[in-house]
């Protein structure tokens, strides 16, 4: 896997990243009219608690700028903002890449299938 000088990204797999990736799910569809509007108000006076994450995926020390599924799905590519890329696998919930793709940071990525198994990534 990939690493950073000074070891802010020692080792992808470990937990010792400072900021988490976070993927939550939330479901407002059948709800009245009003209604997403009515809980962001008791959200926001305390009355309801935040959503709990389904899993964090642990792999940016810099704030998340950018994401995209691809693969059918199975694939999560996330840029932050100290340019470094990581590509992950939803099922096994792991990275499967990691590389500094710019300098400052990466403000878009987009995936592409290119043939069977291959994708090409564009930041």
């Amino acid at each position: 896997m990939g690493s950073r000088k000074g070891g802010a990204l020692a080792d992808v797999a470990g937990h010792r990243h400072s900021r988490p990736l976070i993927k939550l799910t939330i479901q407002l569809g059948g709800l009245p009219a009003g209604s997403a509007i009515a809980m962001a108000e008791r959200y926001s006076q305390g009355q309801l608690s935040a959503a709990t994450p389904v899993y964090i995926l642990r792999g940016h020390a810099a704030p998340i700028h950018a994401l995209h599924i691809f693969s059918q799905n199975l694939r999560l590519v996330s840029g932050d903002a100290e340019g470094w890329v990581v590509i992950w696998d939803l099922v096994t919930k792991r990275p499967v890449t990691v590389w500094k793709a710019h300098e400052g940071a990466v403000l878009e990525l987009k995936a592409f299938q290119v043939a069977a198994g291959a994708s090409e990534i564009y930041t």
